[in-house]
């Protein structure tokens, strides 16, 4: 599909700290500690399946995380917004935007599959931890990809609490 406007497509990020304890043991804690935010794609309206954001920006997550021998646990969570709409009115599917989670290869900590599509209004979790955890080096990359095949021909901008990143721990 040919189209005569390329889309510019930018995403902020805010970072949320969710963290629930049980026996008071499970915690987390998390920082953006790189990456740019918010993220950017000012080539949309190509042909891309998962078309990498402006210089390849990705965030890094880092901090720590404690979950509760035999039954905690613990998570790194993306949340999106129900929709977005371009300053020209025209539609952007939540769902169009794909993640993608890497990081060290710790022992009791799993990622999302590659390019993972975002749920509207709902989280991708990123990364799980399991029971009996503790890492004071947690860290996770967040690759942000765009499915720009059908996005219109418009300017879209989110505001920083659209999009966020939730650590929990139990």
């Amino acid at each position: 599909m040919h189209r005569a406007a390329l889309a510019a497509v930018v995403l902020a990020t805010a970072l949320m700290l969710s963290t629930s304890h049980a026996y008071a043991l499970g915690i987390a804690s998390i920082s953006l500690s790189s990456g740019t935010t918010p993220v950017s794609w000012t080539n949309a309206g190509t042909t891309d399946t998962y078309l990498s954001p402006d210089n390849n920006d990705a965030l890094t997550v880092t901090g720590t995380m404690q979950t509760t021998p035999l039954t905690g646990s613990g998570s790194i969570a993306i949340s999106a917004p129900s929709s977005i709409t371009g300053t020209r009115g025209a539609p952007l599917t939540v769902s169009d935007v794909s993640v993608t989670c890497s990081g060290s290869s710790l022992s009791g900590q799993t990622y999302v599959a590659n390019k993972t599509p975002l749920v509207p209004g709902g989280s991708v979790t990123c990364a799980t931890y399991a029971a009996g955890f503790v890492s004071l080096g947690v860290s996770v990359t967040v690759q942000f990809y765009l499915d720009d095949r059908a996005v219109p021909a418009d300017t879209y901008l989110t505001s920083s609490t659209a999009f966020g990143i939730v650590a929990t721990a139990s």
